[in-house]
């Protein structure tokens, strides 16, 4: 795949909400190796890897003033190096995907690091299974097969494109602007939304809770590890707000609802950032403050998708017949999978 792609809703969300410095949002992944990896063989998985993965391959540029993307073809480029240190990307350069080969104490350590706008977590997932099974193929002398590619990303976003134009989310505006309406969470002061400006709080539950928590409760009320989730959300907010409903903004991975809602196409193994923001949401939760199982019952009957999987328009879509504004509160639901990579 080369050639102009159009940017996807998540993209435009980026490009409008950090104008400076957008260069700088990437996510890594450290992996411990096992004994005797063959450096040459890994050089040789990471570029099959490169050549598979079109997103990887994605450039940036602004042209007066409007950020456009391409992809480009696939080159001789050397990913990975052997000197532990930042890693850095020029928007406008391909490419957006590095590995540092090192050497940790003790343990060989390989992390790999992409920006943000070509990956997400679904993207690690596939990377690391295909880098897998590329390596497994270079090592034992066969050429790399990483299967059939699923629906490209460039497809996927001219279909977002293609609806968004034609008026495909236009009866959609008023359901959104009612959501909004119903008002945002109470602050103190305005402020910056920045990274400094951010706290952070980290839960660790123990083996009983988390077992609950992926088993127990969801067969009990007959929903999904992120409708409690989202519950218990829901039951703080409104205790701390006085309020008893909240609106919360959810971010889902897109590809199953891609799938569904539009025709069919699937890119369930492309590599990209997929991200469908308010792939279920904005929604209004009722938290029943003294009613846990009415309270998970009606995050779970509410957290579904409608009327649409990706109600925020593209950047085709005008502004003036975009949702007047988003939810103060987000969440997103990440999942769980142990990855293991030798």
């Amino acid at each position: 795949m080369t050639g102009p792609v159009s940017l996807t809703p998540i993209q435009c969300w980026y490009f409008e909400s950090v104008p400076v410095a957008p260069e700088r949002f990437d996510q890594s992944v450290t992996v411990e190796l096992a004994e005797g990896v063959d450096e040459l063989a890994l050089r040789g998985a990471l570029t099959a890897v490169m050549a598979h993965h079109d997103a990887l391959r994605m450039r940036y540029e602004q042209v007066d003033g409007c950020w456009r993307q391409a992809g480009a073809g696939v080159e001789p480029v050397d990913v990975l190096s052997t000197v532990d240190g930042p890693v850095g990307f020029d928007l406008s350069r391909e490419p957006l995907f590095r590995a540092v080969l090192f050497q940790d104490g003790s343990r060989r350590v390989l992390r790999l690091a992409a920006h943000h706008l070509v990956v997400d977590g679904v993207s690690w997932r596939i990377l690391l299974e295909d880098l897998d099974t590329a390596y497994r193929q270079v090592v034992s002398g066969r050429p790399v097969d990483l299967g059939a590619k699923t629906t490209s990303f460039q497809q996927w976003a001219a279909r977002l494109c293609e609806h968004a134009a034609t008026g495909g989310f236009d009866d959609e505006l008023g359901y959104w602007n009612m959501l909004l309406d119903n008002g945002s969470l109470p602050v103190d002061e305005d402020g910056p939304n920045t990274i400094a400006s951010t706290r952070s709080v980290t839960v660790c539950l123990d083996e009983v809770n988390t077992r609950a928590l992926l088993q127990d409760v969801p067969e009990v009320y007959r929903t999904q590890i992120n409708d409690v989730l989202l519950a218990a959300l829901a039951r703080v907010l409104a205790r701390w707000s006085g309020r008893d409903r909240v609106l919360v903004d959810l971010e889902g991975h897109g590809r199953d609802y891609s799938s569904r809602s539009r025709n069919n196409y699937a890119p369930s193994r492309t590599e990209d950032w997929a991200t469908a923001r308010c792939a279920t949401s904005p929604t209004t939760l009722c938290p029943h403050h003294n009613h846990r199982s009415a309270s998970t019952t009606s995050a779970s009957s509410t957290g579904q998708p409608a009327p649409s999987s990706t109600p925020y328009p593209t950047d085709s879509t005008p502004k003036s017949t975009r949702p007047n504004n988003g939810p103060t509160s987000s969440t997103s639901w990440a999942g769980w999978k142990p990855i293991a990579w030798r």
